[in-house]
């Protein structure tokens, strides 16, 4: 399959690719790198080399679609959409058992992982599809690429790639998204370290209290953003 520009014309291929049921690679907001999407995760999974049931992330284009299911009150949910807007951190977000089926394969013991981090000259292809199944561009155990040419060489050229290379700055070191469990009363849990929190010289304690500093000072009252 191609490299093809994150143009109009190579989202139109993208999504072409979406509508058959076939994954393609995308690049995700730095500093994260390279990811694979799909509309299904059985498919996302296989791409990877992995068990087609093994739980994987959804990328949505709206917060607002999942609110209604996330045990969370209404401070905290505000709180994990800024972190996930703003951040572009990966979150695991308590559920209930009346989510959606949509919303089942990233749902493992009550926790949904969930991400919003498209960048904008990609933001058409979430938009149209609402969600998709998103996990890193890489086949399980090897490394998650960081530039377009890495991701169709991971791949073996079987997925088309959109180039995001010209958007990003090859001096900020990309990788996989830095995961944070979310729970009630602004509860953080520090799950995964990662591109996010890579240039952060304190402790996994001290990140989590500069992330609430952060968010406590853009919203003093807890009023959403």
């Amino acid at each position: 399959m191609p490299i093809v520009p994150a143009t109009a014309a190579g989202i139109r291929s993208a999504n072409s690719e979406l509508a058959a049921g076939r994954p393609v690679v995308v690049p995700f907001a730095p500093p994260r790198a390279y990811g694979v999407v799909g509309r299904d995760g059985a498919a996302v999974n296989l791409a990877k080399g992995r068990p087609a049931d093994q739980p994987v992330g959804t990328a949505v284009a709206d917060f607002a679609t999942v609110t209604p299911f996330l045990l969370l009150d209404e401070d905290t949910r505000d709180l994990a959409r800024w972190l996930a807007a703003e951040h572009s951190l990966n979150l695991l977000l308590p559920v209930g058992d009346d989510a959606p089926a949509w919303l089942r394969p990233s749902t493992s013991k009550g926790w949904l992982g969930l991400m919003l981090g498209f960048p904008a000259r990609i933001r058409g292809l979430l938009d149209r599809h609402g969600h998709l199944y998103a996990s890193s561009a890489n086949r399980t155990g090897g490394p998650v690429a960081v530039t377009a040419g890495a991701a169709n060489a991971a791949f073996d050229d079987r997925l088309l790639v959109v180039d995001g290379d010209p958007d990003r700055d090859p001096a900020i070191p990309s990788g996989s998204a830095t995961m944070l469990r979310v729970g009630p009363d602004r509860a953080l849990e520090l799950v995964r370290r990662g591109s996010n929190d890579a240039t952060f010289a304190g402790t996994a304690e001290q990140y989590l209290a500069e992330l609430l500093r952060r968010w406590e000072s853009a919203h003093p009252t807890g009023a959403p953003s």
